[in-house]
């Protein structure tokens, strides 16, 4: 499963995954990282364990703390 939880959503980005990549899920949180309550509705959807999740984020006090916090794994990663 892959998943984009992402704190600016655009109706855009959301058709660009939904035409390219269509296995990928469009996420709009309720409430912005680093509130954890999307990582853990997609733990709950998909019934893994913490420890397989894997949030890779470039930020680390938004998406990588709502990792930790969580409980999951998170890599922070640079944009280029």
């Amino acid at each position: 499963h892959v998943f984009i939880l992402t704190n600016k959503p655009s109706t855009e980005r959301a058709n660009y995954f939904s035409a390219h990549f269509s296995s990928v899920e469009f996420i709009f949180p309720k409430r912005k990282k680093p509130y954890p309550d999307t990582i853990l509705s997609i733990l709950q959807k998909t019934q893994v364990s913490p420890s397989e999740l894997l949030v890779v984020d470039d930020r680390l006090l938004t998406g990588i703390l709502a990792a930790i916090i969580a409980g999951v794994r998170g890599d922070r990663k640079s944009v280029v």
